[in-house]
């Protein structure tokens, strides 16, 4: 009722009481009617220290954080109880990017072992992890980003990325992918991830005790990799009651794609 007093001044209304009940009543209904934004805070985790160059020299910086678990769940734990929507976890196991003599590297312990962590010590924040989809198998990342989600209770988001750098392909003993197969080979991944996610259908884990049933086999949609094309024959390994799949994260857009 605040922000509906503030639209009956005489700046809003600046011929006094001119305005019949009628008008009034539809201004009211309007502004009512007008979308709400909130904005999306999340916190980006890093490497133990924080964003800020020179951070694990800060006043009050625990020095041996690079290489510690229990400082990202500390920091989870404090953006939850702060509200924050979700932690971040960007991932470039390439080269070290910084002056190694003075200055800690971007990105060190694995983000799906952080964040696992993280979930078995946190009730609600959104967990948030790079995946490359350059270098990472489409099953390999399905079952990953799947079973952290079950540990979370649906809490995750999966940033899929394409790898770009020769210093990161260097650690695959490969080559950087031209520009046009990295981006056709991410949309081939995203869309296999989502197949196999989706590939027990409702219902079909029964896990009935007293007649022995563990699934329905007619309601597995298998998928295997045969010449350069997937076809129905293998299937995903695992079902869980919760059937909402692990959330796109687009870093680029800063919003998040739910399938």
């Amino acid at each position: 009722m605040a922000i509906l007093n503030s639209f009956f001044t005489k700046k809003h209304f600046p011929f006094g009481n001119c305005y019949t009940k009628e008008s009034k009543l539809n201004l009211i209904l309007q502004t009512n009617s007008l979308e709400i934004k909130k904005m999306i805070i999340g916190l980006h985790l890093g490497n133990g220290y924080g964003s800020q160059p020179g951070a694990w020299r800060f006043p009050g910086v625990e020095p041996e954080n690079y290489t510690s678990f229990d400082a990202r769940v500390k920091q989870a734990q404090a953006a939850e109880r702060g509200k924050f929507q979700f932690v971040f976890l960007p991932d470039g196991p390439g080269a070290i990017m910084s002056d190694i003599e003075t200055e800690s590297p971007g990105f060190n312990l694995d983000v799906m072992m952080t964040l696992a962590a993280v979930a078995r010590e946190t009730g609600h924040i959104g967990l948030v992890a790079t995946g490359s989809t350059t270098f990472n198998e489409p099953f390999n990342l399905a079952r990953q980003f799947k079973a952290l989600d079950i540990m979370s209770h649906g809490r995750v988001g999966w940033n899929a990325i394409t790898s770009s750098g020769e210093d990161v392909a260097a650690n695959y003993g490969k080559k950087i992918p031209s520009s046009e197969d990295r981006y056709g080979r991410a949309h081939e991944v995203v869309q296999l991830v989502q197949s196999l996610w989706g590939s027990w259908g409702k219902n079909a884990w029964i896990h009935n005790q007293e007649t022995g049933q563990f699934a329905k086999k007619k309601r597995l949609y298998p998928l295997i990799y045969k010449e350069n094309s997937w076809v129905p024959e293998d299937h995903f390994t695992f079902r869980h009651r919760n059937k909402v799949n692990p959330s796109f994260f687009m870093l680029e857009e800063v919003r998040m794609h739910t399938n």
